[in-house]
């Protein structure tokens, strides 16, 4: 009995989760462009504040879609400026385990990537299998993990965009990083005021954040 009733939550919680999105989806695309521009600039100044920038040497950033989402040009060229060692994410598969981290070495690098069918940046696959590659290749290393989303809550739950691919990452992030004896990678969520919601829906698998950087705001995880 107890197991059927765990079965049901957890299709209660996806259907939750898809509803969450189609309505956040819909709200994030009707933002105009320039809001988007301005509160994105708010919230990379936020996480650029933030201690463990400062303590890093390696931070893993995402790429921005197209629309509607919290725009990381700024956050990137500043990262850069700082002499940081800079990830963004390559999907190498259709398992969510097949997202991987790229080095780029120059902002000219990042600006040059082509856009794949999402209409984001991505680095080319690469020409030997990402298997064969080590930790610290793989991004797994890295300091901090600037993380995005479809919506937060102030608890540092996240919402992503159903596929687990950081889910995945940030689990072998932590895995990697304990059997090098390194301290945990901070994750960072980076997001639009209208992407904080009351309340995300979660699993057992999800990931919670340390912290999220928003317009107005930078909320901490109250669950140590």
């Amino acid at each position: 009995m107890a197991h059927l009733l765990d079965k049901c939550s957890l299709a209660a919680r996806r259907v939750e989760k898809t509803e969450m999105r189609k309505r956040m989806r819909a709200a994030l695309a009707a933002l105009p462009a320039a809001l988007i521009a301005t509160e994105s600039a708010y919230a990379c100044e936020r996480v650029l504040a933030h201690p463990a920038i400062a303590a890093s040497i390696s931070v893993s950033i995402y790429l921005t879609m197209p629309q509607g989402e919290c725009q990381t040009s700024v956050l990137a060229e500043e990262l850069f400026r700082r002499g940081k060692h800079i990830y963004v994410p390559r999907i190498d598969g259709k398992g969510s385990e097949q997202m991987s981290m790229v080095r780029m070495h120059s902002l000219d690098q990042l600006l040059a990537l082509e856009r794949n069918s999402w209409g984001i940046p991505e680095p080319k696959p690469p020409a030997h299998n990402t298997a064969s590659m080590g930790p610290e290749e793989r991004g797994e290393l890295v300091d901090v993990v600037v993380v995005p989303a479809v919506a937060f809550d102030s608890r540092c739950n996240r919402l992503g965009h159903g596929r687990g691919y950081y889910d995945a990452f940030l689990s072998r992030v932590a895995l990697q990083r304990s059997a090098a004896q390194l301290p945990p990678a901070t994750t960072i969520g980076l997001g639009l005021q209208k992407q904080l919601v009351s309340a995300i829906p979660m699993n057992d698998h999800d990931v919670r954040l340390d912290c999220v950087c928003l317009p107005e705001g930078a909320l901490t995880s109250s669950v140590t």
